[in-house]
C-alpha cells in the first residue's frame, strides 16, 4: 500500500504521552503508529479487514486495543514493548 493510502479515510485516533505515541486506525483496516514528538512513521500493520472503529492505549503498559467494524478486538505490543512482541498481536477476540 503506497503512504497517500496511510493516512487515507482516518476514522480514530489515540495518543500516548506515556510512550510519545500516536495511533490512527483507517477504512482499510490499517494501523499506523507515529512518534508524537517527531511526527514520523515508525510502523504500519494491517490490524483487521474492516473499518478500525476505535483504538485505545493500556495507561502506561505498553499495549494499544484495537476494534474493528467486524466486531473483532484485539491488543497489540508498542514500541516500547520487548522486542520479540513489539508490534505484534498478543490477543484477539
Amino acid at each position: 500500500m503506497n503512504a497517500s493510502a496511510i493516512g487515507d479515510m482516518v476514522q480514530c485516533m489515540a495518543i500516548s504521552k506515556h510512550h510519545s505515541l500516536i495511533v490512527t486506525g483507517n477504512a482499510h483496516g490499517m494501523v499506523t503508529t507515529w512518534d508524537l514528538e517527531t511526527a514520523k512513521i515508525m510502523h504500519v500493520h494491517q490490524a483487521s479487514s474492516e473499518k478500525i472503529t476505535m483504538l485505545g492505549f493500556g495507561g502506561t503498559y505498553p499495549i494499544l486495543f484495537c476494534a474493528s467494524e467486524d466486531g473483532s478486538f484485539s491488543a497489540w505490543a508498542t514500541k516500547t514493548s520487548p522486542v520479540q512482541h513489539r508490534y505484534s498481536c498478543l490477543a484477539r477476540f
